[in-house]
């Protein structure tokens, strides 16, 4: 099951969401609601591979549940102008992490375990203050890039990354 309502006027998507029937949902895509000012517990949409919230001007909360979604494969949640920190994520199946173009993210989330899939993470334009020691978990991780960020504090486990081969600031 696809729901793609990119543009979309809803306040809140809490109606989507305890149902029973969305438990084989694949794609949520909520591009540029800009009436969204929260992704509220997404734990009862569990075969979710794609959740897409980019360019929701005026989101400020997250749930943690976004970020304990294991077959999750692509998160896209850049271009959010208010929202300040990201939860938490353990998400072994992602391929994908889009959190470009977010003026006011301070930080970048804890890794709770390894995400193998992801050999391409870009910050572009976020200002993040530093990166946490738990990017090392992004095992496969092989472009970094961090254009636009300012002084971003790299953490010494960011050596340890032995396929990081380019580093863009």
């Amino acid at each position: 099951m696809i729901l793609e309502l990119p543009g979309s006027r809803f306040v809140s998507i809490n109606f989507l969401i305890p149902k029973k029937k969305f438990v084989n949902m694949k794609v949520l895509n909520f591009d540029d609601c800009e009436f969204i000012t929260e992704i509220p517990d997404v734990s009862g949409v569990p075969n979710l591979e794609e959740l897409s919230f980019g360019y929701c001007e005026n989101l400020i909360k997250i749930h943690k549940s976004v970020g304990f979604l294991d077959k999750l494969k692509i998160l896209k949640a850049n271009g959010y102008k208010k929202f300040r920190s990201f939860p938490p994520i353990k998400l072994p199946s992602l391929e994908e992490l889009n959190l470009s173009d977010c003026p006011s993210l301070e930080n970048f989330p804890e890794i709770l375990g390894k995400i193998e899939k992801i050999t391409q993470l870009d910050l572009i334009e976020t200002p993040i203050k530093e990166l946490p020691f738990s990017i090392q978990n992004l095992t496969r991780l092989q472009i970094l890039a961090l254009g636009g960020c300012g002084i971003v504090q790299l953490p010494s486990s960011i050596l340890m990354m032995q396929e990081l081969d380019r580093l863009i600031v």
